[in-house]
């Protein structure tokens, strides 16, 4: 195990600003995609503060192709996340959890139903807690286990809870930056704040057997009430008769 206490990537190696992707910007909807620009670049510096070289270099790899930046207007039409869930028709139709990829959907769009789901798939796969409001800027110190779950070329998720590397540097705050296009879904803004990842609480399941015999117990409970009210009419219905029956 290669231990991961290398300093934060130094902020000018991987410059990235706005004449980067001046293509991509006027190609589409361009408002739209300034926005997403401003608010992924806003990330990126805040992630250098926090995540390892190794990381920020992936990270960067991918932002300055540029192919994230795209029209959707909800993470769930975005290419990323159809790659993501494993369905782009790519990589034989399995997700592709590579970090970039959520990296730029978290920071382009607020939380939704959508994001959520997505969160949870990459909460199992690094056996971290992800949520939804909070950036995720992970940092582990196996540095080897880091880079194959950034790649996504971990198989099955993790089934062991960890805490990443306590950084020296604090948690970065910042609040994303969204366009005016009225057409945006689900536009809220929030604030983020990168905070220390918790184990994930496990769910407690009642047992089939548990369920089954509570319902019998209460399927009793019905019928014998039933049973009882019943006898007690056919009662009162036996002593009227005998009573009209006596009478002269």
């Amino acid at each position: 195990m290669e231990n991961n206490d290398s300093s934060p990537a130094a902020s000018d190696e991987y410059n990235l600003n706005r004449n980067h992707f001046s293509r991509e910007i006027s190609t589409g909807n361009s408002q739209w995609r300034s926005s997403q620009v401003d608010s992924v670049l806003s990330s990126f510096e805040d992630a250098k503060k926090v995540m390892s070289a190794q990381a920020i270099h992936e990270i960067h790899n991918y932002l300055k192709t540029g192919r994230w930046i795209h029209d959707a207007l909800t993470a769930s039409r975005h290419p990323a996340y159809k790659s993501m869930k494993g369905h782009s028709g790519g990589h034989r139709g399995a997700p592709l959890l590579y970090y970039p990829y959520f990296f730029i959907l978290r920071a382009i769009f607020p939380p939704s139903d959508s994001l959520a789901s997505l969160c949870e798939d990459v909460s199992r796969y690094w056996g971290l807690r992800v949520n939804v409001r909070d950036p995720f800027y992970p940092r582990l110190q196996d540095s080897e286990k880091e880079m194959d779950l950034i790649m996504g070329k971990v198989s099955h998720p993790q089934t062991q809870v960890e805490r990443p590397s306590q950084s020296r540097y604090s948690p970065a705050l910042f609040t994303p930056t969204h366009g005016d296009n009225s057409e945006m879904e689900d536009q809220k803004d929030s604030v983020q704040v990168a905070t220390d990842t918790a184990p994930i609480p496990l769910p407690v399941h009642t047992s089939a057997s548990d369920t089954l015999r509570n319902y019998d117990e209460e399927l009793a409970s019905v019928r014998a009430s039933i049973e009882s009210d019943v006898e007690q009419r056919f009662a009162k219905l036996r002593a009227q008769i005998q009573q009209d029956t006596a009478e002269p």
